[in-house]
């Protein structure tokens, strides 16, 4: 869908339902791919980021953007799982980590709030 690049700017607030659908990726397009999560709400997107790691590994021409929010470190599904394809990915792949409250402990999420 175009309705993000079309209507939506920096500073907007958005409102997300759950996940539906049919969740595939379309890996001819050469679009940057934008995934949102939170939570457990990972899964469905976590296929989608393996299709992309492994597919773009080696060309690296596709962009993609993953942001996702959970509580805390604790409560972070397949972190390390999404680290490892991140690396993978190299710089074709950006992350962005929100927790909305974060423990004493809590290093690895890039901003706090939701």
């Amino acid at each position: 869908s175009q309705f993000l690049h079309d209507n939506v700017t920096v500073g907007d607030t958005i409102q997300v339902n759950q996940p539906a659908g049919d969740f595939v990726l379309d890996e001819t397009s050469d679009r940057t791919l934008v995934l949102i999560s939170s939570g457990i709400g990972v899964t469905p997107v976590l296929s989608m980021l393996h299709a992309f790691a492994s597919s773009n590994a080696s060309s690296r021409k596709r962009k993609a953007i993953w942001v996702h929010g959970a509580r805390d470190g604790k409560h972070h599904p397949f972190r390390g799982e999404v680290q490892e394809l991140a690396a993978l990915a190299g710089d074709s792949l950006r992350t962005h980590v929100a927790y909305s409250k974060p423990r004493d402990t809590d290093m690895e999420h890039n901003s706090i709030g939701r």
